[in-house]
C-alpha cells in the first residue's frame, strides 16, 4: 500500500517486485498506510465502474 521508512521496506519492495501505492513517511507498523490506500482503491474502481463514457454522456467530439 506505501512504502515505509521502515528499515529493510524498500528492499522488501524491491525484492518483490511491487511498486508502492503511497509514500508518506509514516513508520507505525500497524497497517496503517492499507487503511490510507483503501478509501483511494475504493474510489478509483467506483469511478472505472460507474463513470458515463463519451458516448453514454452524449458528449460530442466535433470541434467547437
Amino acid at each position: 500500500a506505501h512504502c515505509s521508512d521502515e528499515q529493510g521496506h524498500k528492499q522488501a519492495l524491491s525484492m518483490m517486485n511491487v511498486t508502492p501505492l503511497l509514500s508518506i513517511g509514516m513508520r507505525l507498523g500497524e497497517g496503517s498506510g492499507a487503511a490510507v490506500v483503501y478509501p483511494i482503491l475504493q474510489s478509483a474502481l467506483r469511478l472505472h465502474a460507474e463513470m458515463a463514457t463519451f458516448e453514454q454522456a452524449s458528449v460530442s467530439n466535433k470541434p467547437i
